[in-house]
């Protein structure tokens, strides 16, 4: 599945080039690595596009641009054939800077590198498809070059002979995502369910009513809101409650759509969407088989989070964790979930059998 952590780690080994260069690059040269400054900048925001903003996505964004700013001139007499006179002491003291807070960002990913999770271990596959729309006229199918206002994952069994009557909905809390909670929801795929989980990001749903609205930034203002304050964070949950039964909504028509709504679909809700999960359940009982709170397994350590332990090793740090490459406590939690989902029989099998 990936992570941003590969192309931050390049970022930052290029930065440490461009800026070393001032201790082997002799004068009366043409400053080529210079060139590679704009590069960098470039980078560092295609990886906030690609995985949105966090503190280290915006740090190596900063540093970026600090490079790009001190090389400007540099890069000007690169353009212009002219070659290295010398480098000034305000130069040389501002890339020992950027030198040293690459070297400790590159420590501290080394240190937090998330773990590698991978479909195919769980012997499931992943579909994403990119949706545009809003929950007042619905959402549909595009394609990768407009913008996308949802990001549906649909996890499934690779094989199919062994796939469950029985589709699954999750419904993540906004301090996580789907990515941060793919190994259950690859867990409970390999147990032979399909599983989606969508990551919603309509212009017609607020959750701050301010920039921090925006996919690149809205977890990782939900998780700052958070540490801050937790009590002040869990008051406005009447308010959470609302919007994620529109997202509840949203996803039960997609599923009933690409699935057929002759079976009941399972909700699966995580913290901050319990309460409207349990709603949602109840006002659709037509439509939902039940539901199952995911933080009521107590082996769940990181409720509201996802399974950080391998997906986000610094915010499981930031909640008294260490990183684990071990997934076993997901796998159980997608075993408890199974004992949870009523096995059910489409009203088509139900017609074939009644002949």
């Amino acid at each position: 599945m990936g992570n941003p952590v590969t192309g931050e780690l390049l970022v930052l080994c290029l930065l440490i080039l461009i800026c070393g260069r001032v201790f082997f690059v002799r004068y009366g040269k043409v400053d080529v690595l210079t060139v590679l400054t704009p590069l960098c900048v470039v980078l560092s925001v295609l990886q906030i596009i690609a995985w949105n903003a966090d503190f280290f996505s915006v740090l190596l964004l900063l540093l970026s641009l600090l490079t790009f700013f001190m090389n400007f001139w540099s890069l000007m007499r690169f353009i212009s054939g002219l070659y290295i006179s010398s480098y000034s002491k305000s130069f040389i003291a501002g890339a020992w800077f950027v030198i040293i807070m690459s070297v400790a960002e590159l420590a501290v990913l080394f240190v937090f590198y998330p773990v590698d999770v991978r479909p195919a271990d769980f012997e499931a596959v992943e579909t994403k498809i990119r949706l545009s729309g809003s929950f007042s006229s619905g959402f549909d199918e595009i394609g990768y070059v407009p913008g996308a206002d949802a990001v549906m994952h649909i996890y499934e069994p690779e094989d199919k002979t062994a796939s469950k009557n029985q589709v699954v909905m999750f419904i993540p809390d906004k301090r996580s995502d789907t990515v941060r909670i793919a190994p259950y929801l690859l867990s409970l795929a390999q147990l032979g369910y399909t599983v989606c989980s969508c990551d919603f990001h309509a212009q017609d749903l607020k959750w701050f009513h301010s920039p921090a609205d925006s996919r690149y930034l809205r977890r990782t203002a939900m998780l700052v809101k958070y540490f801050i304050n937790p009590r002040l964070f869990y008051a406005e949950k009447e308010f959470f409650t609302y919007n994620i039964m529109q997202e509840c909504d949203a996803l039960l028509d997609f599923a009933e759509s690409r699935f057929g709504s002759g079976n009941k679909v399972f909700l699966v809700c995580d913290a901050m969407a319990d309460t409207a999960t349990a709603d949602f359940s109840a006002e659709n009982n037509d439509r939902v088989s039940g539901f199952f709170r995911l933080d009521s397994i107590p082996e769940y350590k990181t409720p509201g989070f996802g399974c950080v332990e391998q997906t986000d090793p610094v915010i499981a740090y930031k909640l008294n964790l260490k990183r684990s490459s071990d997934f076993s406590v997901s796998k159980y939690m997608a075993a408890e979930t199974a004992k949870m989902i009523p096995e059910t029989v489409s009203e088509i099998e139900l017609i074939e059998a009644e002949k």
